[in-house]
């Protein structure tokens, strides 16, 4: 079981939403995941439903919404008794690791980056950036106004605060702080009475160069602080102040050179790569021979994952090193520029004044030699032709590698279709169905899911029929996979076929009404 309370209560079982239905039923969950693994007594679970004025049928309605929350947190039991809500002797308890609660795991990782961000601040900003990926939203969502919720739900959102602090506090300590001051100036706008965002603020702005505008942000914080609240600046905000007036070395921060920049942004691989080999040589070849080589096919046959393992080899490869972009949320040719500008590190405004992302490109990258992975070129393939043909006529050591459903269509394009993975005949024999690479796939990802795999002639053939209705695409087998530690090949077989005439039966209806 994984609980999220993090932008509204939701839960998972094995990775599959659950519906709780009932605001009652709800709520008597958060009521249990508030103390879990701790049990709540009777009375305090029919104070928070209830609100002070229970029904006099309380008890006996209570003991109704627990009987439908177990139901739905364990619908297999068939004996009334539940390993993840059970009885106490006054109450009940919600069976809970805390570290499958995204709150708490939101909490360990913003208190482990604050105890690296002083000794290794490159490590920090990963684990800040794992912690923000987290974060979606209001604690306990609609129930945050419940008074016995809200001072978990405060308590976490100041953690929500300290944690954008401490992005910013690693930011500084790695020396990035022409990046993040016009953030940080947002940053006090929102939330003018927090003094530490206003050191941010003044040391980011000092590091600029630009002394009188940190002088000024610590008047704006005075004036802020005695007007709304009365008090003066702390004394840690009026020694940066000093320390400004001063100039004192200890506010500079470490400068970044060029090799200190990191070689590449790509994407950790989670699994390793099968069946595709000949596909990760081929692509490499194509970009020796192309400035622009395209990646197609259809979605889940693994265009991102080829395009990443290509161009894995290829960090040494150029001076410049490997960047990759994702376009999967990006909506126009400004937001195809600035994205590319933003993951290269580059900023739209300096001391020369603001300059627009293309032209930050077209500046950076004229005399640099390195490769752009553009991803999910679809989602933007007219702004990608106008932006990546620019570049490339203006930069002659640049390369590009995208992925796409359909190719881009610029002059000097190399296509590398990307077909699913081979799957066995049906009369095949057990050598030839385990050297498929649709076989292959299944297999790895079954083992890498706990499954002991036997490699039984039944099993095999049961992989296989599964991978041709598939159609060797490996997304969809390798999602077929992770259900081996509940289900027999055969048994995912049977239920993947028994849903087959359902989607036909959409799939004509559909038609059906288009034609219409």
């Amino acid at each position: 079981m994984r609980y999220e309370i993090l932008g509204g209560l939701r839960v998972f079982r094995d990775g599959a939403p659950v519906e709780l239905r009932g605001r009652m039923s709800q709520m008597l969950l958060a009521a249990l995941l508030l103390d879990a693994p701790h049990g709540v007594r009777r009375d305090t679970l029919i104070e928070r439903l209830w609100d002070g004025s229970p029904p006099a049928t309380a008890r006996t309605a209570l003991q109704v919404h627990v009987s439908n929350v177990r139901r739905v947190l364990e619908p297999e039991r068939r004996d009334g008794m539940s390993s993840v809500l059970r009885t106490t002797d006054d109450g009940y308890a919600l069976e809970v690791d805390r570290s499958q609660v995204d709150a708490d795991h939101f909490e360990q990782l913003v208190h482990e980056a604050e105890q690296q961000v002083v000794a290794d601040p490159e490590r920090a900003r990963g684990v800040i950036a794992s912690a923000r990926a987290v974060w979606q939203g209001r604690p306990w969502g609609d129930f945050a106004d419940e008074p016995w919720l809200r001072t978990d739900a405060a308590r976490i959102e100041e953690l929500h605060r300290r944690a954008d602090e401490l992005w910013a506090d690693i930011q500084l300590a790695l020396g990035h702080h022409e990046l993040i001051v016009d953030s940080l100036a947002q940053s006090v706008d929102e939330e003018p009475l927090r003094e530490h965002r206003w050191e941010q603020l003044i040391v980011a702005r000092y590091r600029c160069g630009r002394q009188a505008d940190a002088l000024r942000a610590f008047q704006d914080a005075r004036r802020t602080l005695t007007e709304e609240l009365g008090i003066e600046p702390s004394p840690a905000l009026r020694a940066i102040e000093r320390a400004v007036l001063d100039q004192d070395p200890g506010l500079d921060g470490p400068q970044p050179s060029f090799q200190q920049r990191p070689r590449h942004n790509l994407p950790a691989a989670l699994t390793t790569l099968v069946g595709r080999s000949d596909d990760v040589v081929r692509t490499r070849k194509r970009l020796e021979a192309s400035r622009l080589v395209t990646i197609t096919g259809t979605p889940g046959c693994g265009k991102t994952r080829l395009a990443v393992a290509a161009a894995e080899g290829l960090v040494d490869t150029y001076r410049d090193g490997v960047w990759f972009i994702d376009f999967a949320a990006a909506g126009t040719t400004d937001v195809v520029a600035t994205r590319i500008a933003s993951d290269l590190g580059l900023r739209e405004a300096d001391e020369h004044g603001p300059r627009g992302p293309m032209t930050l490109l077209h500046t950076y990258l004229r005399d640099r030699e390195l490769l752009m992975v553009l991803d999910n070129c679809e989602h933007v393939a007219a702004e990608v032709v106008t932006v990546v043909g620019s570049l490339l006529s203006s930069c002659p050591g640049l390369r590009v590698l995208a992925t796409s459903r359909a190719v881009i269509g610029l002059v000097g394009e190399a296509i590398e279709t990307l077909s699913p993975l081979d799957t066995p005949s049906a009369e095949a024999a057990v050598e030839e169905t385990m050297s498929s690479s649709a076989v292959q796939l299944f297999l790895a990802r079954a083992a890498d899911s706990g499954w002991s795999v036997n490699e039984t002639d039944e099993d095999l053939a049961a992989i296989g029929e599964l991978c041709r209705f598939l159609d060797g695409v490996p997304l969809a087998i390798e999602l077929a996979a992770m259900w081996t530690p509940t289900l027999s090949p055969a048994a995912i077989v049977e239920r993947l076929i028994g849903v087959k005439p359902a989607v036909n039966a959409v799939e004509a209806a559909v038609d059906a009404a288009l034609k219409r």
